[in-house]
């Protein structure tokens, strides 16, 4: 009974984690719980179908991973993330999302594998700098972002409330030993609201 119970707590853990697709190598982090989410609970919703089909459809392709690409959608824009081996391996991807229901507009950031860019190593030391600096920067933390760190370059992803938080995040994203480039696919909630209107 004691070896069953050990056997299972790994398990209880993982469901209650929030981990990237397939224990993803890319070096990914989000900066916000859903109760700090500035989009409301049906638009969340939406987003996590659409993130989940595009996931499970990746997931079951014969050259595609779920351990090389990971998914974001914010407001129905998806954004395809990670490392390919094939150059045609971008075109399924997003052949994959343009066949998920409820989305709007595909972006990518995906590059070619390269066996002699910086490795995890690397790439996990410039996450916990700049998780360390959001979480300690009272402008930025109730952010609604994602980072991943692919290559030794940032991209960032999400909707933040004003231009000042995105300014931050930015400051932050540059000013990083390491770092070759910053990506931002951002949204200001502010300008997403004013186009609504």
């Amino acid at each position: 009974m004691r070896y069953m119970i050990l056997f299972l707590v790994p398990f209880f853990i993982c469901a209650c984690s929030t981990l990237p697709p397939a224990l993803n190598i890319l070096s990914v982090f989000d900066l916000y719980s859903s109760s700090q989410d500035s989009r409301d609970i049906y638009i969340q919703t939406k987003d996590k179908i659409i993130k989940t089909n595009i996931q499970s459809q990746i997931l079951a392709h014969k050259t595609l991973s779920n351990y090389d690409i990971d998914v974001e959608s914010f407001y129905g824009e998806v954004l395809l993330i990670g490392e390919i081996d094939e150059p045609s391996d971008e075109q399924k991807a997003i052949d994959i999302a343009k066949s998920v229901s409820g989305v709007n507009k595909i972006r990518t950031f995906l590059i070619p594998k390269n066996a002699n860019s910086c490795g995890i190593y690397e790439n996990n030391s410039i996450l916990l700098k700049l998780k360390k600096e959001f979480y300690a920067d009272n402008v930025v933390k109730g952010s609604t972002i994602r980072v991943n760190v692919i290559q030794c370059k940032v991209i960032l992803s999400g909707v933040v409330n004003t231009t000042n938080e995105l300014k931050h995040i930015m400051w932050y994203s540059t000013h990083i030993d390491s770092v070759d480039e910053v990506y931002s696919f951002i949204h200001v909630f502010e300008e997403l609201k004013n186009k609504k209107d």
